[in-house]
């Protein structure tokens, strides 16, 4: 027999099995003569189709005559074909078959089975725990016996069947029906074990029968495989049907038939899922009965059934409100990534992309609902059309997966076990079934032969008991190995893969890989196949697949495998799957997936992760599109939704300076705008527009690395980076700037110190190397920049003392960072340079200044030659000018310039005078005069241009005490007087002069050098000249002598004398026995040797109405203390004034009379004026002696006074109005308010008096 023949009679066999029989095993031998002919075969085949072979048998087949043959039967599944016309019998079975087990024994039925042609149950993959509606369509080759019952598993119960209709479909006759109901029964296979069913009733010939149902299907932990059968009355069961229940998915979701329909949103929820508000096609089942309650919090009590309200609480719902039964987690759906990239993968989103730099745009998606449903993408124009299908190559609707591309759904992945949780190696074999005297039918199921997982198909034998799940066999299976270099290429790229395998013990190996979709060709580069010398039978690749075959190899011996695929030159996903066969036993390799391109448009697969979608912007017509995502069936509001905006441009990348005319100094901005985000464009400047002068660390620090610039150097002649060796001549300076992803600018900015008046800034294409600046093709824009020299300006100060801290006032024009002084004698003709840091640290620096400046600096104080100059009294010319000015022109700033060469740099003059230091002391004490209860005394004074000076304190009998204070200033400074006695005290302040020494720098014959060590000096022989008979005026002759009368001394020494007194205090006003108003407020005021911050003068109102009123003076000065106390109200009578400070104290009488009224007010006031013309007394002197007292004052300002004064009968009347006028002026001096309380109380009785006066002298 040919191997065209044997194929044609294995392949017919093979066919023939419909229904499990016993397990069998084929031999099979090939000659080796027959490769030649395969292999010549196998060059022209157009295809490669799976080889379903039975255990032993060999791929080695040619694989057109397998094209042919594949044509005359029907492939419903793997290893299972429709049966021939003539079926196989046990007269006609192949010899060559030969059982590899014995059939279990079946009972002798009593009746034929019922002929099966079809059946189908539809839908045929239901989800587990789920109730139902199905169809079952069953085809009979002859008459329906009456009392035939459709059976169904036994692991269902007739409960959870509902029978809806049954019908038959075909009859021959008018009188022809079908009725059915639900029952059970046993079978003669197993008598033991009752199987739900419709039982058939049957009138006339019925042949097809149709039948409407619910079935609650059960609970299962891996896709199960079940039957449908029909048995005639005491016949045995005829296999109708298989159908598979799923297992709901981990995301507690399914459809009907298959996975959750995301696309459409659409199928069935478990318990424990995850849905979302919004949610509409979808319905509750397993545990779940709606309504769900919410189980507490914001949900609490709520009831939830689909469809799902948009505005319902979150959180979670459970059948009774509890949270220990079945259950759903409630969310809000949310768009929660929403990204646009370039071609940069740089984040364009509401930015730019530039049609002219780049084609397409890259949108990135996800979202937290991708277990309910994909998401959709929408792109609009200005207009609001939807321009999507113009911009994408996929599907505007796609799941989420791990790379965000499409997968290509691939009908051989769906090729699995229906019996096991995963894919296993495979293996064939055989159960019987049914055997009838001219019937047999085979089923071809492939069972698990390397796995230790429970298999879930149901045995059909005579045993009483149904077994639902039995452990596998642990017989090792041959493995496979596949990889790629990349799984992720462009279209038109080539792949290279490797696959492995180990023979088995009959030393031979089959490889079968195949390409879905075909690939553009393939190449075996490399086969490795170990130390042996066998060569392969068959060893091919085409566009749609490889195949290879060996025999004669030692079992164990590695096999490698290296081809290349070329994929096509468009956007596809490729699946390559296969298998290996070794051994008699084939295992299905593991599915590898290629993307090329976008993915091209299938997809089906859902995964955790993105979706992206590429938009081809070349050709769009639209300045700006409307990017928006949403679900793609219901979850499209609130935060399910979102969008973004993307400008479309067709400009190009331009450089410009945030100044184009900018001062020199400054450092403008330049910027490239309209380039592709994330891009880097190059920045450039001929040398030749910079200044001769300038070194190669110079011009390449003219840029500055700022911004969003990534590199600065400098190109030479021949094109390459500088190395600052000899020989390479610059050409160009540049910065390389990135595109600014947030804002889609690159900046940096530039050094205009070394830049000629005109400069061009000259700008590349992106992503260019730096050198492409010397190509003038590659120049795509250009900017010029015109820099100006600036002006500073020097306004103060206009006097100094040496050693002070001074400040430099002035004004710097925009670009000036720092500037130089320099300084000259009226007379001299050098300017000299001042070091403006005011330390002697060795170093020299200028000012920084910004704009409007104003700086301290000591200018006595640096270490350049202009510091000395400014340390001598005198008039003095200050220059100011920019330091890049004058630095310009030369390498080192000069210590000393000619005045006509400082001229011509055009800088700012200013005149100064410097003064010699002088010290100066505030009198201490209260008008020179201290209590000789205080402590110490506080002294007040300066040393100008100096840090530190002396204080020495000597008394009239020798005492004396020393202090070192800090200059320029000191407030406050307290020195002790304990130890004085009563008498004169001076007070000095000493400072070294311009030589820094007090004296002659010798004191006790020891030469001193420090300051602070002079004072140290000059204290201890103070100290020692001090006591005994010593008296004041020796000790401060020898001060003097040791200081500013010392030999060419210019120290600088001021004396200031107190008086130490015993305490007093005394009250000035009220004066003794003054009568007061009771609505009114008494001034009291005094004068006390005591100072104010020794401690409060109290004082203190006590009277005949035991009412006491005490205020304090806190604060007084050389002017005496003041108080106000209140006496409205106050019982008439006399009063006690009493003031105190320490230990000493003062009294003053007052007499409290009685308030007035408008009668005894308007008597006084004559009286008074009476008085006053009688006696020829002073207003002033008549206001003190009569019974209202100068010190009393109105209770508030609309209070009269009471009093006044009369005018003078000397004066005119107009010339009374004129003083009172200005007499009624409130007094500047608060210590005077009793002054001007008697002016104008008298002011007003004179101006009373006069009027009346001369209105009766008028007739």
């Amino acid at each position: 027999m040919n191997m065209r023949t044997f194929c044609c009679c294995f392949l017919l066999l093979n066919s023939s099995m419909a229904v499990g029989i016993a397990d069998v095993s084929v031999s099979n031998s090939v000659e080796h003569s027959h490769a030649t002919d395969i292999q010549q075969s196998a060059s022209t085949a157009s295809d490669i189709i799976n080889i379903y072979s039975i255990p032993e048998y060999d791929p080695l087949v040619d694989m057109n005559s397998l094209i042919n043959m594949s044509s005359i039967m029907e492939l419903n599944d793997i290893g299972r074909l429709e049966p021939p016309e003539v079926p196989l019998t046990s007269t006609n079975f192949p010899s060559n078959l030969q059982a590899n087990s014995t059939p279990t024994p079946t009972p002798t039925p009593t009746q034929t089975p019922v002929a099966v042609t079809t059946g189908s149950l539809s839908p045929s993959s239901p989800p587990a725990s789920t109730s139902i509606d199905h169809s079952l369509s069953v085809e009979f080759a002859t008459e329906v016996p009456n009392g035939t019952t459709i059976t169904f598993p036994p692991t269902y119960e007739v409960s959870d069947f509902r029978l809806h209709s049954v019908n038959a479909t075909q009859n021959e006759s008018a009188k022809t029906s079908v009725r059915g109901r639900l029952t059970s029964i046993t079978t003669t296979q197993n008598q033991t074990v009752r199987q739900p069913g419709i039982k058939l009733t049957t009138t006339g010939n019925v042949r097809d029968v149709d039948v409407d149902l619910t079935i609650q299907h059960q609970t299962v932990q891996a896709q199960t495989e079940y039957d449908i059968s029909a048995v005639a009355p005491d016949a045995d069961p005829v296999s109708v049907s298989q159908f598979f229940v799923r297992p709901v998915g981990s995301d507690n979701r399914a459809a009907l038939s298959g996975e959750f329909d995301r696309a459409a949103g659409r199928g069935f929820i478990y318990p424990n899922a995850t849905v979302y508000r919004g949610e509409r096609d979808i319905s509750f089942r397993g545990e779940l009965d709606s309504p769900l309650r919410g189980t507490g919090g914001n949900n609490d009590g709520v009831l939830l059934s689909p469809p799902i309200p948009t505005d319902i609480p979150t959180g979670t719902y459970s059948i009774n409100g509890r949270n220990d039964t079945a259950s759903v987690q409630l969310q809000e759906p949310e768009i929660t990534t929403l990204r646009i990239e370039n071609t940069n993968s740089a984040d364009v989103t509401g930015g730019t992309i530039y049609t002219g730099e780049t084609e397409t745009a890259t949108v990135i998606a996800q979202s937290n609902f991708e277990d309910a449903e994909q998401l959709e993408l929408t792109v609009r124009n200005e207009d609001g059309t939807d321009i999507t299908k113009e911009l994408i190559e996929t599907a505007p609707v796609r799941p989420e997966t791990e790379s965000g591309r499409p997968v290509r759904s691939i009908s051989s992945i769906s090729h699995t076990m229906t019996t096991t949780q995963s894919i296993q190696p495979m293996r064939s074999t055989v159960t019987s079934s049914t055997v009838t005297p001219n019937k047999r039918s085979l089923s071809l199921r492939e069972k698990p032969a390397n796995t230790s997982q429970l298999s879930t198909e149901i045995h059909r034998d005579s045993d009483a008991t149904v077994t639902r799940q039995t452990q596998m066999s642990n017989t090792p299976g041959p493995d496979v190995e596949r990889t790629v270099n990349q799984s992720d290429v462009e279209p038109g790229e080539t792949v290279a893969v490797t696959l492995k395998a180990t023979v088995g013990s009959n030393n031979k190996l089959a490889i079968v890989d195949k390409f879905s979709p075909n690939v553009q060709q393939g190449e075996i580069t490399n086969l490795d196949i170990g130390e042996t010398d066998a060569t392969p039978i068959l060893s091919v690749i085409r566009d749609n697949g490889l195949v290879f075959r060996i025999t004669d190899v030692p079992s164990g011996t590695r096999v490698e495998i290296n081809y290349r695929i070329k994929t096509n030159p468009v956007s596809q996903t490729y699946a390559l799957d296969g298998y290996v066969k070794t051994d008699g036993v084939q295992t299905e390799s593991d599915t590898t997936e290629i993307v090329a391109g976008t993915g091209g448009a299938g997809s089906t697969v859902v995964s955790g992760g993105q979706v992206q979608w590429q938009l081809d912007v070349s050709d769009i017509d639209a300045q700006t599109v409307t990017v928006e995502l949403t679900g793609s069936d219901d979850l499209d509001t609130n935060k399910a939704k979102s969008t973004a905006q993307l400008t479309i441009s067709d400009a190009s990348p331009t450089v410009s300076v945030s100044d184009s005319q900018p001062n020199r100094g400054e450092r403008p901005t330049v910027s490239v705008s309209d380039g592709v985000y994330g891009s880097t464009y190059t920045i450039g400047i001929n040398t030749a527009d910079i200044k001769d002068n300038v070194s190669p660390s110079g011009q390449a620090s003219i840029f500055r690395d700022v911004g969003t610039t990534q590199e600065i150097g400098i190109i030479t002649e021949d094109g390459t980076i500088a190395s600052g060796s000899k020989g390479n001549t610059p050409a160009f300076i540049y910065a390389e700037v990135k595109i600014d992803t947030d804002d889609g600018t690159g900046e940096t900015k530039i050094e205009t110190d070394h830049l000629d008046k005109i400069t061009t800034l000259k700008l590349s294409a992106r992503d260019q190397a730096a050198s492409t600046l010397i190509k003038r093709g590659e120049i795509i824009a250009e900017t010029d920049l015109s820099v100006g020299d600036r002006d500073v300006t020097l306004s103060g100060p206009d006097g100094y003392i040496p050693g002070d801290e001074t400040t430099l006032r002035g004004n710097a024009d925009s670009g000036v960072d720092t500037v130089l002084m320099y300084v000259r004698s009226t007379t001299g003709s050098q300017y000299e340079l001042v070091d403006l840091d005011g330390t002697r640290d060795g170093s020299q620096s200028g000012l920084s200044v910004s704009g409007e400046f104003s700086k301290e600096t000591v200018l006595s104080r640096g270490d350049a030659p202009g510091n000395r100059l400014l340390s001598l009294p005198g008039t003095y010319q200050l220059a100011l000018q920019s330091k890049a000015i004058l630095s310009d022109t030369r390498r080192t700033v000069p210590q000393t310039i000619s005045r006509a060469e400082l001229l011509t740099e055009s800088p700012s003059l200013h005149t100064i005078e410097v003064r010699q230091p002088t010290v100066t002391l505030e009198q201490p004490g209260i008008n020179g005069v201290v209590a000789d209860t205080q402590d110490v005394i506080k002294i007040n004074g300066s040393a100008n241009g100096r840090d530190s000076a002396l204080l020495v304190a000597i008394g009239d009998r020798g005492t004396i005490q020393t202090k070192v204070v800090e200059g320029p200033t000191f407030n406050q400074t307290e020195l002790s007087i304990s130890d004085f006695s009563a008498g004169r005290v001076s007070i000095s302040v000493v400072s070294a002069g311009r030589d820094g020494r007090l004296g002659d720098g010798e004191f006790n014959q020891a030469q001193i050098t420090g300051v602070d060590d002079q004072f140290n000096q000059l204290q201890n022989q103070l100290q020692q000249a001090a006591g005994g008979t010593t008296t004041g005026d020796q000790l401060r002759a020898l001060l003097r002598t040791e200081t500013d009368l010392d030999t060419a001394s210019d120290d600088q020494l001021t004396t200031e004398s107190v008086q130490i007194v015993p305490a007093n205090i005394e009250i000035n006003t009220p004066t003794q026995n003054t009568t007061i108003r009771s609505n009114s407020l008494i001034q009291v005021s005094g004068s006390t040797t005591v100072e104010s911050y020794s401690g409060d003068i109290s004082v203190l109102l006590t009277g005949e109405s035991i009412t006491q009123t005490r205020e304090q003076s806190q604060q007084w000065d050389d002017d005496g203390w003041n108080v106000t106390l209140p006496v409205s109200n106050l019982t008439p009578g006399q009063y006690r004034i009493k003031a105190s400070i320490e230990d000493t104290t003062a009294i003053r009488m007052i007499e409290i009379a009685a308030k007035d009224t408008p009668t005894q007010a308007s008597s006084r006031m004559t009286n008074t004026v009476k008085s006053t013309q009688r006696d020829g007394v002073s207003p002033s002197e008549n206001t003190a002696m009569s019974d209202q007292t100068p010190t009393q004052v109105p209770s508030s300002p609309t209070e009269e006074s009471g009093e006044t004064t009369a005018p003078s009968s000397q004066e005119s009347v107009e010339d009374q109005l004129t003083n009172l006028t200005s007499q009624s002026k409130p007094s500047e001096d608060p210590n005077n308010n009793t002054s001007n309380v008697i002016a104008l109380g008298g002011l007003a009785i004179l101006l009373v008096a006069t009027l009346v006066f001369v209105s009766t002298r008028q007739p």
